[in-house]
């Protein structure tokens, strides 16, 4: 149990709360805690980045709404059995994919479809995507995405 304790992130002190129920302040301490763990693993290899960038800055912004209208727009997706599905065939993939599910929530690669969206608004012309073993199978779906 971590109440009372304090992790450091991007000079920020980050408190455990002690009070089980306030989950907003339970997540921002374990994404502070995660990222502060993650930034030790990269320091380990040399890895310094010059901008952090959180997923949940993506719904923030609407730029996975945005990523979302712009594959409707295009004529790439389609709906069946209450989700919205990625014409991901289209694109080299072995099937189509789900973006949205039935119950309204995204799948994990659609976020990752609208960051790579966002580094070439930013002005990117090339990025770098790192992959942990056990989301090697997304590559396909980020790209048809892309």
């Amino acid at each position: 149990y971590l109440a009372g304790a304090t992790v450091e992130l991007e000079g920020h002190s980050v408190v455990g709360e002690r009070d089980p129920d306030n989950l907003d302040a339970i997540r921002r301490f374990a994404v502070a805690y995660l990222r502060n763990e993650q930034n030790q693993d990269l320091a380990a290899f040399g890895v310094d980045f010059d901008i952090y960038f959180l997923e949940s800055s993506l719904y923030k912004a609407g730029k996975v709404e945005e990523t979302v209208a712009q594959l409707n727009a295009a004529g790439h997706t389609y709906e069946e059995g209450g989700a919205l599905w990625l014409r991901s065939t289209d694109f080299g993939d072995d099937k189509d994919r789900v973006m949205r599910k039935s119950d309204g929530t995204y799948t994990y690669f659609l976020p990752d479809v609208a960051y790579h969206l966002s580094k070439w608004q930013r002005g990117y012309e090339r990025a770098i995507t790192e992959l942990g073993a056990d989301h090697h199978g997304s590559l396909a779906r980020v790209r048809a995405g892309l």
